[in-house]
């Protein structure tokens, strides 16, 4: 009987300290760090005769420079803030006749500095750059001069062609589309450009037209690549120039129109 119960005994024992209150176990260990960034604007000047452009057709890639060559001109902002691109407007030649005379801009194009193919047949355009970082808004307007006659060294003269219009129509707007949220608006299409005082044509309300954006005129579905007749000799949409016979408009002589483009922070609205 002893035997027996002392060996209940030791069992009792054993059990107590097999099943003793479990041991407390440290934490696992945890450190903090920082990972930090700055945000600053780029406000490094920008020489409009040999600006930096997107390529409208290709509008998530960089921008690089390009060779006006009378195809346009950029702004005199900075890398943050700058009018890009604006197309001149090429009406060419239009007969005299005994209506309104009108005419569309020819296509533009725009010759790269780096030896790339230029790009070609484009839907003449507007395009602007903030990367300002103040989501504030912007928004562009234009203001045109009367048609004035050239001279032989192609200087204006006081000679104006009255009552001559230039409209932008067929707006569209082109960029990157995983940012369209933010893109700005095309302001006075079909409205006469030459009219006294200046005309919003691009406008970016507080909280949009960060990146960079273009507006084109007169393009096709595409949205860069300018509507043209069947043999690709006249286009047929966006940018158009009507002049009255009341004008009386001379035979072998040359118009021109300046067209004063001005980038402002403030929105419209």
């Amino acid at each position: 009987m002893k035997s027996i119960k002392l060996m209940s005994l030791g069992l009792v024992v054993l059990s107590a300290v097999a099943l003793g209150a479990p041991s407390v176990q440290a934490a696992d260990p945890v450190a903090e760090t920082n990972a930090d960034v700055k945000f600053v604007e780029d406000k490094d000047p920008i020489t409009p005769d040999k600006p930096d452009v997107v390529d409208p057709t290709k509008p998530t890639e960089p921008g690089k420079g390009i060779d006006p060559d009378g195809n346009g001109s950029g702004g005199n902002g900075t890398k943050s803030f700058n009018i890009n691109w604006v197309s001149n407007f090429k009406f060419g030649e239009i007969k005299i006749g005994s209506t309104n005379m009108t005419a569309f801009a020819a296509p533009t194009t725009l010759k790269w500095t780096d030896g790339s193919e230029p790009t070609t047949g484009l839907a003449n355009f507007l395009q602007v750059t903030d990367n300002r970082g103040t989501n504030a808004g912007w928004n562009v307007s234009v203001e045109g001069s009367a048609f004035k006659e050239l001279d032989e060294s192609s200087n204006p003269t006081t000679t104006e062609l009255k009552g001559a219009s230039i409209t932008l129509n067929d707006a569209q707007i082109v960029g990157d589309t995983d940012g369209a949220a933010l893109a700005p608006t095309a302001v006075s299409v079909g409205e006469d450009i030459l009219a006294t005082g200046s005309h919003t044509v691009l406008d970016a309300g507080a909280g949009k037209g960060q990146g960079t954006w273009a507006v084109t005129w007169g393009a096709d579905t595409d949205k860069t690549t300018l509507k043209m007749n069947d043999d690709k000799t006249n286009a047929t949409a966006g940018v158009q120039l009507s002049v009255p016979v009341t004008a009386q408009p001379k035979a072998d002589k040359s118009y021109r129109s300046t067209l004063t483009w001005k980038l402002v922070t403030a929105p419209t609205n």
